[in-house]
């Protein structure tokens, strides 16, 4: 009888072994994460590109004889499309004129006219009171002043002064 029990036991083991190893099995599977291949998702950036430009003339200060033209050169470079405009300090209508360092009087001018490449490998002739627009935002190109030899009869001796100014917007 006692080699029955036995038997018994062992069958009786057998089978909890078996079933607790599917138990453990099927909470495997149930307890592991299920990896599927998600839906493509579109994906939507919000950047902004500043727009930039920078301009330099070859020179800072420049000192013109009466009747001699002088060109300076300049570099522009940027990633928009420009308009510009050029003042100076002593602008009357569409006109240009420097004024004595010692009198700054609006009657002791010499007139003298700016000539500027815009981008088209050519000079035109400046008008300060618009804005022109730039054919490149990258470009080499040149800045003419052009002044008359007697332009300065009957005026007082001495240095004529004049700030240019360039201002740059946005096409």
């Amino acid at each position: 009888m006692m080699n029955k029990i036995v038997k018994l036991n062992k069958r009786y083991m057998r089978s909890t072994l078996s079933i607790f190893s599917l138990i453990l099995l099927l909470l495997a599977i149930s307890l592991s994460p299920v990896h599927a291949l998600a839906p493509p998702v579109e994906l939507h950036l919000n950047t902004v590109i500043e727009p930039v430009a920078t301009f330099v003339l070859d020179e800072n200060d420049i000192l013109i004889t009466l009747g001699d033209d002088y060109t300076v050169g300049y570099e522009l470079t940027g990633n928009v499309p420009l308009r510009l405009k050029i003042t100076s300090d002593n602008t009357v209508g569409n006109k240009y004129y420097m004024i004595h360092e010692n009198a700054p009087a609006i009657t002791d001018k010499i007139q003298y006219i700016l000539k500027f490449d815009y981008g088209t490998g050519s000079l035109s002739t400046v008008n300060p009171l618009n804005f022109k627009n730039m054919t490149t935002s990258t470009h080499n190109g040149s800045l003419r002043i052009e002044t008359n030899s007697n332009a300065g009869d009957n005026l007082p001796e001495g240095e004529y002064l004049d700030t240019i100014t360039f201002n740059f917007e946005a096409q």
